[in-house]
Formats: C-alpha cells, sequence, structure tokens
C-alpha cells in the first residue's frame, strides 16, 4: 500500500514539474526581437568578408582532418612492422 501512494505521489510530482517546465518555456519568454541588423536603416553586413572567411575556415579544417588522417595512418604503420 505504502508503495503504491509513494508512486502516485512521484507521479504527481513529476506532472507537476513538467507543467511548470512548459510554462516556464513557452509562456514567460519575452517576445522575440529581430537582431539589430535586421532592422530597418542598420549598416549593411560586409557579406564579401563573410563568405572568404567561412571559405578560409572550412580550408584550414579540411587541411586539419586530412592531415590528423595521414598522420594516424603513419603511425599504426610504425606499430605494425
Amino acid at each position: 500500500m505504502k508503495t503504491s501512494v509513494l508512486l502516485w505521489v512521484l507521479v504527481a510530482v513529476v506532472v507537476v514539474l513538467g507543467g511548470w517546465y512548459w510554462y516556464a518555456s513557452t509562456q514567460m519568454q519575452p517576445t522575440v526581437t529581430p537582431a539589430p541588423p535586421l532592422l530597418g536603416g542598420a549598416a549593411a553586413r560586409p557579406e564579401a568578408w563573410i563568405h572568404w572567411l567561412a571559405w578560409v575556415g572550412i580550408a584550414l579544417t579540411a587541411v586539419n582532418m586530412f592531415g590528423g588522417f595521414a598522420v594516424t595512418q603513419r603511425m599504426l604503420q610504425m606499430f605494425r612492422k
């Protein structure tokens, strides 16, 4: 008998906490405001710089990945001998 009552109390606590979490995450948030660059009259973003930085980042990432793979393969070959 005590186990079933304790189980129902635990279920009730989980339901209440779940409801509170839902309320806190959906109802208490302030309204969404757009970022300042999206508002009218804001300065233009330097899109060319963003694209070039993205390409440089992708290139460096590729070099890092393939270089790491090559070093790992070389180390594994040393242990095979």
